[in-house]
């Protein structure tokens, strides 16, 4: 094959992109939405599986993955997981970019994700005549309208963790 001793190096900063864009544009036959719980459904035909535990990618509402079938013995006998495999989380816009005939994404709405501590942005992501809202990306612009939006949402967010305590009692 011609191949030398080329000294193996990691993935740089600037290149992580474009090479999570290369994995995408090779799957997106295999993209799936993700439900908090973990289960996943695939755009293009509506089957759902769940979320293989052994991803290290959380906290997208997107991803491409590729589905897996694992057959698991259990006390009644051989039970069948079916799983997406492989994932790599999906910017939606990388998806209009990469095949705008297919897709169209724009902003969504604007809430509290306690997760980053700040505020996101929904993506509204269309395909084929169906709309997808998927999980935000950060806000992090400073601004006014920010501070207030800020403000509002986090206080609602507030107000609702303080109501579900108060329940538990």
């Amino acid at each position: 094959l011609g191949l030398d001793e080329t000294e193996l190096l990691p993935v740089s900063d600037d290149e992580t992109e474009p090479l999570l864009k290369c994995i995408v544009a090779g799957q997106l036959h295999q993209l799936w939405v993700i439900e908090p719980g973990g289960e996943a459904t695939n755009i293009a035909d509506r089957s759902q599986r769940e979320l293989s535990s052994g991803t290290v990618v959380r906290h997208s509402g997107l991803v491409a993955g590729v589905p897996f079938d694992l057959q698991v013995p259990t006390p009644k006998g051989l039970e069948t997981l079916n799983l997406v495999n492989d994932v790599t989380a999906v910017d939606p816009q990388w998806l209009a970019e990469l095949a705008p005939d297919l897709f169209q994404a724009k902003p969504g709405k604007v809430y509290y994700k306690s997760r980053f501590g700040s505020l996101a942005t929904r993506t509204i992501l269309t395909y084929n005549g169906r709309t997808f809202e998927t999980a935000g990306v950060p806000l992090l612009e400073r601004s006014r309208d920010n501070q207030r939006r800020f403000i509002e949402l986090y206080g609602a967010w507030l107000h609702g963790q303080l109501e579900q305590d108060r329940r538990g009692w």
